[in-house]
């Protein structure tokens, strides 16, 4: 298993740019002897991440698939957004997230790795959360969903994962989150970019979509 100082050595010597593929990218680390399942390579609509299997982190950064050159850095934003939240007391509703390092003009950025995403919950663990928030009550979740729902284009968030914010974390600290959210323009959080880190909820992609 590679360290972050090695994969930052590596970074160094791959020639990634905002424009190299996903294919691409798995294509130089397998030329380096990194090869999958050990180390996955999934993109979005403005980040790619490499994810090595047997460590408690990824490494994103933001792409410009669309020669879209307007100064867009999303996996930079997040690194922003995290160290905002921090200073407001809500650094628990996100994996942490720091620059690893700058090459070709890439910021490369290294997040705590979640367990799972909300959508991809093992059935074990969805019934064990729906168990644990039986006594949340239905019109706190709407007061959530209605507060995201106007930064998040009319989307619903995952009920569960909110009755899990709620439980965990109070309703206090979930009115915060709310006002964080619209403030940052966190506008995303369909249930792949939301998840769970040790049994608690966090956000795991929130630097919000923006581009045309």
């Amino acid at each position: 298993m590679a360290t972050k100082g090695e994969l930052k050595a590596l970074l160094a010597t791959l020639g990634i740019t905002k424009a190299t593929s996903r294919g691409q990218v798995r294509d130089m680390l397998v030329d380096k002897g990194y090869t999958f399942p050990e180390y996955q390579v999934c993109d979005g609509a403005s980040k790619m991440c490499i994810v090595p299997k047997h460590a408690d982190f990824v490494i994103k950064w933001s792409t410009a698939y669309y020669a879209n050159e307007k100064g867009y850095d999303e996996a930079y934003d997040e690194v922003l957004i995290y160290q905002k939240a921090t200073k407001a007391g809500l650094e628990m509703f996100f994996p942490k997230t720091e620059v690893l390092c700058t090459v070709n003009g890439v910021v490369f950025v290294v997040q705590e790795k979640i367990d799972f995403s909300a959508l991809n919950t093992p059935r074990n663990k969805e019934s064990k959360y729906i168990y644990k928030t039986k006594t949340v009550s239905p019109a706190i979740i709407d007061k959530i969903d209605t507060c995201f729902q106007s930064i998040h284009r009319g989307r619903s968030i995952d009920t569960t994962w909110a009755s899990m914010a709620i439980i965990i974390y109070g309703k206090r600290k979930c009115k915060t989150l709310c006002k964080f959210v619209i403030e940052n323009g966190i506008n995303d959080l369909h249930s792949s970019n939301i998840g769970y880190l040790r049994d608690r909820p966090v956000i795991l992609d929130f630097s919000g979509y923006h581009r045309d």
